[in-house]
């Protein structure tokens, strides 16, 4: 293992401000900052040192040219190999963490993906194709929708697609020819429909906004955040720091259109409009939610603006009060929606669902992750200490989110040991088989030590929702999917596996935790439960390993005539000759695997019938880890 690197005498800039300090780096990470002895450290001098940036408006896809139309043209291959280009030459200028609002033909998930799993570039959190009006501002680029219904299915289709943000068009704008950016592009009544639809999927609503008018009717509806306000009044602004909409002025992109002109391409309207919004004062206060010195960076002022210094003086502003990590936190809401068992939770395939509310005061912080084939979407960075974690199964198969904490190694130390581990899956494989719980049921080595699992939230069959409430240490931390699919490898092995960074609770007070009604003992090699009997309806069950190896709590609703031990003798052993079809059994939910002496809380809805709880660590279902519950 290689000593700590302690960088020497480097000047370091962050939301504290300008001072000169040693930086010690172990194992990755950052663990002191100031006056550090020289000890066993590798001394390295340094200059300047700067936590990661983050850019809460991005289109990776394009070039700064004056004619987006024009990406339309390229092929797939051309569009992902240029979205990887672009977040790699983000990265190393400085940028960790980018929302991308608008991207081409998906061709950005492809990309984000791929460098996902080789360990690249910078945090993407994407919105898919911009919701828009038919012939509507940047149409040939987005998901042209005309009404609520359609503003509703477009938005399922962004995130049935991978999405973590979604983008909506309120107004015209520039380098679409013909696209007022005064003009309305909806009603606030029609926003307010995808707001609504997006919340219950866990997502949040970025909207383009120059105009006054669509700038009202997306404060209105409810967005996260305008991107742009151009046209933003000081009425508006009040109102935007109130009900906490966040701004995103994208200045940069305005002064580049302002300064081409013409002469690079750019059409007589769009410079026109660059030119001609009023002052962003308002925007600025908006942002902040206090009165703030005018920041004018839109009109005929432009240029000056710029050269007095007022956009460094707001991005110094900004990094003090964390504007861009409260923008960035609005990606993706956190949301309660219904627990495990609720099939009204649907998704992406018409269902209504029920609405989503944030937590209620004093309960831990909430997050939503989404499940598709093969894999997940939510949050890439959430809060520690307790916290309630929501899995929404969209996707065709069953699937888990079980969370594995990563300690002092990095990322890419991880995924190449876990592409190690998987290695060939087994081809025997059941359709649809819930099995999984433990990378080493994939491979002959267990996992190494610094590769702890620390729960998550049981499986559960599509259209199905598992909520786990659990304890989380600050860290990396893996999340991913080893229920076994159709071929018989598990969904891990086909990449469902990604990152989640988990940061210092935002209050040492502990919060109120779920009232259990249920008690279930996770020991070597069996469950214990109080009461021993369980009624239909909704449960919290509070679940303890309270044996000397890790166990999970999986549970099982039993199909037609299959007994618990029928059951129990197909999980143990090969699956029975000729068997084909789904599985006599549905995943409802429950807790991935627990070290011991960990403890969860899973939200059960239990319908009348028959069902099992089991556990799918390393051997324990053929020792007989398993017990049956009939529900009345």
């Amino acid at each position: 293992m290689s000593p700590p690197v302690l960088l020497r005498g480097a000047t370091v800039v962050d939301a504290e401000g300008e001072r000169s300090a040693d930086v010690l780096v172990e194992h990755g990470r950052i663990t002191r900052v100031g006056d550090v002895p020289g000890g066993d450290n590798e001394v390295v001098p340094a200059k300047l040192v700067t936590p990661g940036l983050i850019d809460c408006h991005v289109h990776l896809v394009a070039d700064a040219g004056p004619d987006l139309a024009r990406l339309v043209q390229l092929s797939d291959a051309q569009l992902g190999a240029r979205v990887a280009l672009n977040a790699l030459r983000t990265v190393r200028g400085g940028i960790t963490t980018v929302r991308d609002l608008g991207g081409c033909r998906h061709a950005e998930f492809a990309a984000r993906d791929m460098l996902r799993q080789l360990g690249l570039g910078p945090r993407l959190l994407l919105a898919g194709k911009a919701l828009t009006i038919t012939g509507g501002h940047g149409w040939f680029l987005g998901r042209e929708a005309d009404s609520a219904e359609e503003l509703v299915r477009g938005a399922r289709e962004q995130v049935r697609a991978g999405a973590d943000v979604l983008k909506v068009i309120a107004t015209g704008g520039v380098l679409t020819t013909g696209a007022d950016p005064q003009a309305a592009q909806y009603t606030a009544e029609q926003l307010t429909a995808l707001v609504r639809d997006a919340e219950r999927m866990g997502r949040r609503v970025a909207a383009h906004a120059h105009g006054e008018a669509g700038i009202r009717a997306a404060v209105e509806a409810g967005v996260a955040s305008v991107e742009h306000g151009s046209y933003l009044t000081e009425a508006l602004a009040d109102r935007m720091a109130t009900q906490g909409t966040f701004l995103v002025p994208t200045i940069a992109a305005s002064k580049s259109i302002a300064d081409a002109g013409t002469e690079r391409g750019i059409p007589e309207d769009s410079t026109t409009s660059g030119r001609s919004a009023p002052g962003c004062s308002a925007s600025w206060r908006a942002a902040r939610g206090r009165a703030r010195e005018p920041v004018t960076v839109c009109d005929a002022d432009h240029r000056r603006a710029y050269r007095a210094g007022a956009v460094a003086a707001l991005m110094r502003a900004a990094l003090a009060i964390g504007i861009a990590a409260l923008l960035l936190a609005g990606c993706t809401t956190p949301s309660s929606p219904p627990p495990g068992g609720d099939t009204g939770s649907t998704g992406g395939n018409g269902g209504t669902g029920n609405a989503t509310n944030p937590p209620p005061p004093g309960a831990p912080a909430s997050y939503t992750f989404v499940a598709t084939e093969y894999s997940f979407s939510g949050p890439a960075s959430i809060s520690g200490g307790w916290v309630t974690l929501h899995l929404r199964n969209d996707g065709t198969e069953p699937h888990e989110m079980g969370l594995m904490r990563i300690e002092n190694h990095t990322w890419t130390e991880f995924i190449t040991l876990f592409q190690q581990m998987m290695g060939p899956p087994p081809a025997n494989g059941t359709e649809g088989n819930m099995t999984g719980g433990n990378a080493s049921d994939h491979h002959d080595e267990a996992p190494p030590e610094w590769v702890r699992e620390s729960g998550g939230a049981g499986g559960v069959d599509p259209g199905m929702t598992s909520t786990v409430t659990l304890q989380l240490a600050p860290g990396t931390y893996a999340i991913a999917c080893f229920v076994h699919g159709p071929d018989g490898q598990p969904h891990a092995a086909h990449g469902m596996v990604r990152q989640l960074n988990v940061t210092a609770p935002a209050s040492a007070a502990t919060p109120a935790l779920p009232t259990p009604d249920t008690q279930v003992g996770l020991i070597e090699f069996n469950f214990t439960s109080q009461p021993a009997a369980v009624a239909a309806g909704r449960h919290v069950i509070h679940v303890s390993d309270k044996g000397g190896a890790p166990h999970m709590f999986q549970i099982l609703k039993l199909k037609g005539n299959t007994t618990g031990a029928e059951l129990l003798a197909m999980l143990a052993g090969p699956p029975p000759e000729g068997m084909e079809g789904p599985p006599p059994f549905q995943g409802w939910g429950g807790v991935s695997t627990l070290q011991p002496g960990m403890d969860a809380y899973t939200t059960v809805d239990f319908s009348a019938g028959r069902y099992l709880y089991v556990c799918f660590v390393d051997d324990h279902v053929a020792k007989g880890m398993a017990r049956e519950l009939t529900v009345a």
